[in-house]
């Protein structure tokens, strides 16, 4: 594949991994996993995430704690993965707390994204996936 550019508009972090995820014509979820995948370069602008509905930004956001606390349970997590999960975990809470005094706060947002980029780049290290992806 060429290289990727990635613009993300909300916190998932799911174009920040080597995998991608679909549904077949018989609606059943599927996958596939390659190092090709992995962006080479990602963008993030806050204007992108400006204005999600709270579903939308909350929900997305929320897969930062998730990322989070599977690379720290996971059985082959190492001291530096599970360092790096849990200041992203702390960078996702600071960033919800802001987002709920003000939605559209561009520094929660940035902590948000910066957090749940930590914490898959711990899943995307060999701990994903944990216990969310049963």
């Amino acid at each position: 594949l060429p290289p990727q550019i990635c613009c993300p508009n909300s916190f998932a972090m799911a174009e920040l991994t080597h995998v991608a995820g679909l549904v077949t014509n018989d609606s059943v979820k599927s996958g596939s996993t390659h190092p090709s995948l992995m962006p080479t370069v990602v963008i993030f602008d806050t204007t992108l995430s400006r204005g999600l509905p709270d579903w939308v930004r909350f929900g997305t956001a929320l897969r930062g704690v998730e990322h989070a606390i599977g690379a720290v349970c996971h059985p082959k997590a190492t001291e530096d993965i599970r360092s790096r999960a849990l200041r992203g975990l702390a960078l996702v809470n600071k960033g919800l707390k802001g987002m709920v005094e003000d939605p559209d706060s561009e520094e929660a947002q940035v902590n948000c994204y910066l957090g749940g980029w930590m914490a898959i780049r711990a899943l995307n290290t060999g701990c994903y996936p944990s216990i969310a992806h049963f």
